[in-house]
């Protein structure tokens, strides 16, 4: 749920009523957790109504719902030390708090995969005639690992981190193709346009993002959802692969696991060509 509430932020203006009860209930979940409707809207000087349709728009059925899962989250973290990181924290504080972070944010990537767009996303591999990976800056490294990945088990699969070759690729796809994006901010111009133009040849497009609400998660036919927060010492960067690169490796271990006699197969000649060079 903390996901979907951070995902829904960039489409909010800041001086949109909802956005300041999302901001208010990530910022103090325990004190939510304890207060009734009237006083959280009181706090923010906006209506009751306004507060249910926040539940709403992340699948709760009200404010009790909203409670009920702050609560739980509340208890499940009683004994964690998962905060952001202080100036004032030692080196032992900031390895335990990047730890408790980083397994809350699998935690709530766990939650938010939705397993009938998995299934639809290996249908789409296992079937490919080609697989094109593409990511820039920051979400390049996971273009090339899936490259690498699925090239050494016998896909037919390219990766592309330069702009304009990953258009020229996206241009050549056909159907039948899959193009396999990375991209977590979902709004990054160039992966969004490659988006445009491999669904326009009539390969599938699969996209690997944050959440829901991103301009790649409404443009790709399939979209996986990786989850991190953000934190103003270390940014998102911190867990963002992490998360993403688990991502990829169910999509890629659910690929494989039904193959193994090709897989096996198309892994030892590969190897086996690696050891001449």
């Amino acid at each position: 749920m903390f996901s979907e509430l951070r995902g829904l932020l960039p489409s909010l203006s800041d001086d949109d009523k909802q956005a300041s009860v999302i901001t208010y209930v990530l910022a103090h979940p325990t004190e939510v957790a304890r207060m009734t409707i009237s006083d959280l809207a009181d706090t923010l000087h906006v209506s009751e109504s306004t507060v249910v349709k926040v539940c709403k728009k992340v699948q709760l059925q009200g404010f009790k719902d909203l409670k009920r899962v702050l609560k739980e989250r509340s208890a499940s973290r009683a004994d964690a030390i998962g905060d952001e990181i202080d100036a004032n924290d030692d080196h032992q504080a900031v390895v335990n708090k990047m730890f408790a972070n980083a397994m809350e944010d699998l935690q709530d990537t766990l939650a938010s995969l939705d397993m009938p767009s998995l299934e639809r996303a290996v249908t789409a591999v296992a079937g490919a005639k080609r697989l094109a990976c593409y990511g820039v800056g920051g979400s390049g490294p996971l273009a090339l690992d899936a490259n690498h990945k699925f090239l050494l088990t016998g896909f037919r699969s390219e990766a592309y981190t330069d702009s304009h070759l990953a258009a020229m690729s996206a241009a050549m796809l056909e159907a039948g193709d899959v193009a396999l994006v990375f991209s977590y901010s979902g709004e990054t111009r160039a992966i969004n346009g490659v988006v445009r133009v491999a669904k326009r040849q009539g390969a599938t497009t699969i996209g690997i993002t944050s959440h829901r609400h991103t301009t790649l998660a409404k443009l790709a036919d399939v979209a996986l959802f990786a989850t991190a927060r953000e934190q103003p010492m270390t940014g998102e960067n911190s867990t963002v692969r992490l998360v993403q690169k688990l991502v990829l490796d169910c999509l890629f271990a659910c690929v494989i696991k039904d193959d193994q006699a090709r897989v096996q197969e198309a892994f030892s000649r590969s190897t086996a060509a690696i050891r001449e060079v």
